[in-house]
């Protein structure tokens, strides 16, 4: 796999957190090669950035809500997300979210176990790396069903 391009410390001065975040992570998905691989790399660098100790992808399908990917402690659970999902709700005092939407595909959510409050930029920037692994996500689900016989 080719080296990842990405904005570091020495490359560009002075660089937010919050732009390197989304610098690494558009890199790992430009990148090429396995999903998986990508996601795992772009979910550790979401929870270390954001200081979060669970960082993981819930898909909905046939069997509802299911964490597909994810890093950290996995102690987020279905009941959680589906509360806040079901609540119309972006946050608990713990855990928050950002939907993964492709067009029309309501794909799932991106979340963040958390022991603080999100400021505002971090918000934006779950939001802003939620909008980045969508089409991602949907491209590999197509492409998939697309190679089923």
């Amino acid at each position: 796999m080719a080296p990842v391009a990405r904005l570091t410390p020495t490359s560009l001065q002075p660089v937010s957190p919050a732009l390197a975040l989304i610098s690494d992570v558009a890199a790992h998905l430009a990148a090429g090669g396995a999903l998986d691989d990508a996601l795992h790399k772009v979910l550790e660098l979401a929870r270390r950035a954001l200081t979060a100790t669970d960082c993981a992808i819930w898909a909905f399908g046939p069997a509802g809500l299911t964490r597909v990917w994810g890093v950290g402690d996995g102690a987020t659970t279905d009941t959680e997300v589906s509360a806040l999902i079901e609540a119309g709700e972006l946050s608990n005092a713990r855990t928050v979210l950002a939907r993964l939407i492709a067009g029309e595909r309501h794909l799932g959510v991106l979340v963040l176990r958390v022991d603080r409050s999100l400021d505002s930029e971090e918000r934006i920037v779950l939001a802003t790396l939620a909008d980045l692994l969508a089409p991602a996500i949907a491209n590999a689900a197509t492409m998939r069903t697309d190679a089923q016989p």
